[in-house]
């Protein structure tokens, strides 16, 4: 081919593709072109899903007065999209309500009625032990000022010691001749009939509280709980017993300890009766971590638990009671109103460990979970008193002589001991639907170093003329706590 041959050749094919270019892109028939000086925008504006502007002109058949094909592109088909502005799943506007939902998915509510029981005092007496004679039959009364008391008709009172247990008329006691104080009653220990009842805090009312919130592949679970106040009233009033033409008055006492020991005179005496008010109140809480499981995924699951818990059982036992202990010497009655009162509080606080072990099915789980906590106990104690031998107001004579004012007297004492607790729990729960479940279960608490308000006086006995010597004492022993729930537990999804 010639020189003059090639330049023709490139000089046509220039002038063919500024001819084709000149007409613009491809339009299909009945669609207009684009606007003079418009930039061809993203082949879909809804593309962008609103998370920011494309940086560029409006795009042809927008809003803004461009134009676009229908089917929002012309030519190959791209799919495009922009990254959003923020991944973070927890920020941005519309993010607050998954925010909520995800911090407490999985958590739990649980609410429990309980009836619970504290253990009683049992056959505890209201007064100390005596020397030779059996404080639970009737026995002689002894006057703390003249050692004597008698009767109108000259005879020797009879006294009984109150029970906590429960007060029966005895005879076991004899006289010199190995007959009983009162006459025609068996002389041995056989309950002749129930002179008052006994104090118990069983069958307690109460209410429980908890939940849980998950944490990671664990979870902080937090309850409180509460029972009813426990309220019992012990009275004991005079009675006369008639037998073979006999008539024995029986008055209450409370037995005293003479220089620590045990003696069968010192007594205080209650002619006109005695009360004895004991009542108890409790409450706790906990918090407990509880980690992952240490056997996952089989058929019984066990999770340790650390946690820390705080237990206040507080106890009063009042005795009140007038006693006419003579007569002055303008033959008016010398009243004396015995008070005792004691309040023991004891603050029972501490770290855990515990397992929980549970068996899950479909329909039913079963629990099981053993805690032991090493507990304090911050105690407090407080005593009062009041004419145990003289009235409050002083001046009363008394074969010539004033007797002097006993002022009442109020001793405290506060210690703290070391306090173990052995917390056992059984329950089971029927999963009624996805997210509810209906709870049974039976809970035991054992907790050692417990000072209860009837062990806690010390009944020493005084000089009548000298400031009374009823005490504190620091007896402890342990108490349990048992009783049975039932409730609902609450999953939020």
């Amino acid at each position: 081919m010639t020189r003059w041959s090639r330049v023709v050749l490139i000089t046509l094919a220039s002038w063919t593709s500024t001819a084709v270019l000149a007409q613009g892109p491809y339009v299909p028939a009945g669609y207009a072109g684009p606007p003079p000086g418009a930039l061809p925008g993203p082949p879909n504006p809804q593309m962008w899903h609103g998370y920011g502007d494309w940086q560029g002109q409006p795009a042809w058949g927008t809003p803004s007065g461009g134009w676009c094909p229908p089917g929002g592109s012309y030519g190959p088909q791209y799919t495009q999209e922009l990254v959003p502005d923020h991944t973070n799943a927890w920020y941005g506007p519309d993010r607050p309500h998954h925010r909520i939902n995800e911090v407490f998915r999985g958590s739990w509510f649980r609410a429990d009625y309980l009836l619970w029981s504290i253990e009683g005092p049992g056959d505890t007496l209201v007064g100390s032990p005596m020397s030779t004679t059996d404080p639970r039959s009737v026995f002689r009364a002894s006057d703390p000022v003249t050692g004597v008391r008698l009767d109108d008709q000259g005879q020797q009172f009879a006294a009984i010691n109150a029970s906590l247990g429960g007060t029966f008329l005895r005879n076991q006691n004899t006289d010199n001749t190995g007959i009983g104080l009162v006459p025609g009653l068996p002389a041995d220990n056989r309950a002749a009939y129930q002179i008052a009842e006994g104090a118990d805090h069983g069958q307690l009312n109460g209410a429980r509280i908890a939940g849980g919130i998950p944490i990671f592949d664990e979870a902080f679970e937090l309850e409180a709980w509460t029972l009813q106040q426990s309220n019992n009233l012990i009275q004991i009033d005079p009675t006369s017993v008639t037998a073979q033409g006999i008539t024995t008055n029986i008055i209450p006492a409370i037995t005293l300890l003479e220089a620590g020991s045990p003696s069968d005179t010192a007594m205080l005496l209650f002619s006109n009766g005695l009360r004895v008010d004991l009542n108890a109140t409790m409450w706790g809480t906990e918090g407990n971590w509880v980690f992952r499981p240490v056997t996952p995924n089989t058929h019984i699951e066990i999770f340790p638990m650390l946690g820390f818990r705080y237990t206040r059982f507080g106890e009063k036992m009042n005795i009140s009671g007038a006693d006419i202990s003579g007569q002055d010497d303008a033959g008016a009655d010398i009243v004396l109103n015995h008070r005792i009162g004691m309040d023991n509080l004891n603050h029972i606080f501490g770290p855990q460990i515990g397992l929980r072990m549970l068996m899950e099915t479909k329909y039913l789980t079963l629990g099981f979970e053993p805690k032991l906590a090493a507990g304090f106990n911050k105690v407090k104690q407080a005593l009062y008193t009041q004419e145990i031998y003289r009235p409050t107001v002083g001046g009363t004579l008394v074969n010539s002589q004033g007797l002097a004012a006993e002022d009442p007297r109020y001793l405290t004492d506060e210690f703290t001991r070391f306090a173990p607790i052995l917390d056992l729990a059984f329950y089971a729960k029927a999963h009624v639907t996805e997210n509810f479940s209906l709870n049974v279960g039976y809970d035991f608490t054992l907790t050692g170093s417990v000072y209860r308000a009837y062990d806690s006086i010390a009944y020493n006995n005084a000089d009548p003329s000298a400031t009374p010597e009823i005490g504190i004492s620091r007896s402890r022993s342990s108490m349990y706590v048992h009783g049975l729930m039932v409730g609902g537990e609450w999953l939020l999804p």
